[in-house]
């Protein structure tokens, strides 16, 4: 299996979860984190997420133009283990996020380190 998951999602109150587990080529957690909705126009999560770096990452393999996400996504850091701030406007989207060492990289990893990274979008 190229990719294979396992996922469960719940909502208690202003507080959503999610777990995803990925029994393909890359086994491990994938999605893993705990998301407070409980202030207008504004999302704090802590866990596994996907880093706010591209926008290749959150966009579905199914909606993609291209067999493959772009080079850029490559070169991104995926998911990773940490807190995230987010808020929106009409035309406006904003994140940034301090993230360390994803929970399955053990193996891979060369060096520890720890992140601040940030996406701002207006459409």
């Amino acid at each position: 299996f190229r990719r294979l998951r396992a996922s469960l999602k719940g909502r208690v109150d202003d507080f959503h979860l999610r777990a995803d587990y990925d029994f393909g080529l890359v086994e491990g957690w994938r999605g893993l984190y705990v998301q407070y909705r409980g202030f207008k126009r504004t999302r704090i999560t802590v866990g596994q997420m996907v880093a706010p770096f591209s926008l290749d990452d959150l966009m579905s393999s199914n909606d993609m133009t291209f067999m493959e996400r772009s080079l850029g996504s490559a070169l991104s850091p995926g998911m990773l283990l940490g807190a995230s701030y987010q808020t929106w406007g009409k035309h406006w989207t904003a994140t940034v996020g301090v993230y360390g060492n994803e929970l399955n990289d053990q193996d891979r990893r060369d060096a520890d380190g720890t992140s601040v990274i940030g996406r701002v979008t207006w459409a």
